[in-house]
């Protein structure tokens, strides 16, 4: 039997060994693979409170934020990653504790450089305006 995903990307380790029978059932119950999508593929980052509101009083829409924010990674090894991000969105809440936000970037991965668990620092970096 094949099967076929309606995302593309890289699967992990089967989860059931070749050969076992499968039924409708134990399909429907568990996963025999995962597949991660890696192209785009999406960064969360934190800011602290003080970020965040001077943030948002210069860029008033999410649109806008895109437009004069530029956002790169730099990997581990001290190299810059070559595309540039866009913010997809923000978390609703601050963490209570750290008093920081959560946001998510998208960054093409065309070589599929960027893996899950990969440690980057986020950069971020607010263009003059264009009137």
């Amino acid at each position: 039997m094949k099967l076929y995903a309606p995302i593309s990307g890289i699967i992990s380790c089967s989860f059931v060994a070749e050969g076992a029978f499968i039924t409708k059932e134990v399909r429907e119950q568990s996963s025999m693979a995962l597949i991660t999508q890696l192209n785009p593929i999406r960064v969360i980052y934190h800011i602290p409170f003080e970020v965040y509101a001077q943030t948002v009083e210069i860029l008033k829409t999410s649109d806008q934020a895109n437009q004069q924010r530029e956002i790169s990674l730099i990997l581990p090894n001290g190299e810059r990653f070559a595309h540039l991000g866009k913010i997809v969105t923000g978390s609703n809440e601050f963490n209570r504790d750290t008093q920081m936000i959560d946001i998510l970037a998208e960054f093409p991965n065309p070589t599929y450089l960027l893996r899950p668990g990969l440690d980057v620092t986020v950069q971020t970096r607010i263009l003059p305006s264009q009137r």
